[in-house]
């Protein structure tokens, strides 16, 4: 009886610490999540965690499996990126971002875009900056008919080959009026040589804030990072600083495809104090305020990196899935060191 009345009352004690703000409310959504079965597991170790067998060092050995859960949880959530939109946005951004793994993309993808863009409302900007093949594309209305023929107020490219007209205020100026930017894939480098802190950034940032969306694929996506990788080799890896649209995180694009997560680990092990996002081939991830959702064929893995030792979390949301960011790390999931994947 005694364990039947101090469930509930651990419970709203739990609610109560997770009113509050910052670590405190880490730790209550992991007591909310957790206590209540150890307390089952210390008066019932027969079956409390789905033994058969009436041995009470069975019980002792799945309640020492929770402490240690928690006691690392809370360590990650001490140690983890929280934020995922660039904090000069404000709290509660109402724009969004999507984070798409390359490849063919699929349509609802594109529907998303349009839709968070204002639909027909929608001013378009797409930049082409990253691939080469662009000035040789003869018929550029056919082959960007996805934008071009889709119901907007207006469509326009932004391109540039010289970074001195990409530093100009003038240049940067039509996406001051942009509901709606996707960044195309090619070589990330360009990206960063050409556009990596001019104006241009910083509108970017300002399609966001008024509430629009920005959008990059392959490369594209590469770019949103805070830090990305910008070449590799079988020992090394080069970086460079990408646009920060994603800030704290290192994002990496056909990700299962190309068997990305080791080289991802590299970079936490590198950078622990961002979070990492790997995006598959054909699909995206939509991120807006504390909301992300996946869409298209794949997945889309998040990684946050311990501080401290060479030992990463990971969670893995598939298509159709979604989640609040602010609960990301306060459920159960993976533990991948990075060594052995190194092997």
């Amino acid at each position: 009886m005694q364990v039947q009345v101090a469930a509930p009352v651990l419970g709203l004690c739990c609610h109560l610490i997770a009113a509050t703000k910052g670590f405190p409310l880490h730790l209550g959504r992991i007591c909310l999540a957790w206590l209540p079965r150890l307390l089952v597991g210390l008066t019932r170790p027969d079956n409390a965690f789905g033994s058969s067998k009436k041995d009470p060092r069975i019980g002792t050995l799945q309640i020492g499996r929770i402490l240690s859960f928690v006691v690392m949880s809370l360590s990650w959530g001490a140690s983890a990126a929280s934020a995922t939109l660039p904090d000069d946005l404000g709290s509660e951004p109402s724009g969004a971002l999507i984070i798409i793994g390359g490849n063919s993309t699929p349509a609802e993808v594109y529907t998303a875009f349009f839709e968070l863009a204002g639909g027909s409302q929608a001013h378009l900007i797409h930049i082409p900056t990253a691939t080469q093949r662009f000035e040789a594309i003869a018929d550029k209305d056919d082959y960007y008919s996805a934008w071009t023929q889709c119901p907007q107020q207006s469509f326009s490219f932004l391109h540039t080959r010289s970074r001195e007209e990409a530093a100009t205020e003038e240049f940067s100026r039509p996406l001051q009026r942009a509901t709606g930017v996707w960044i195309g894939g090619g070589d990330q480098n360009h990206l960063a040589d050409i556009y990596g802190g001019t104006p241009v950034t910083t509108e970017l940032r300002g399609v966001i804030r008024r509430g629009g969306v920005v959008a990059g694929t392959s490369s594209g996506a590469s770019i949103l990072s805070r830090v990305m990788v910008s070449d590799e080799n079988e020992h090394s890896l080069r970086v460079a600083l990408g646009f920060s649209l994603c800030e704290n995180s290192i994002v990496d694009c056909h990700f299962t495809e190309r068997e990305r997560m080791p080289r991802m680990l590299r970079m936490l092990e590198r950078y622990p104090q961002h979070q990492g996002i790997g995006v598959d081939e054909q699909t995206a991830l939509v991120l807006r305020g504390d909301h992300a959702t996946v869409l298209g064929k794949g997945t889309a893995t998040f990684f946050c990196s311990h501080q401290t030792i060479s030992l990463s979390r990971q969670r893995v949301l598939r298509a159709g899935e979604s989640l609040t960011l602010s609960e990301l790390w306060t459920s159960p999931g993976e533990f991948v060191r990075s060594a052995e994947l190194q092997k």
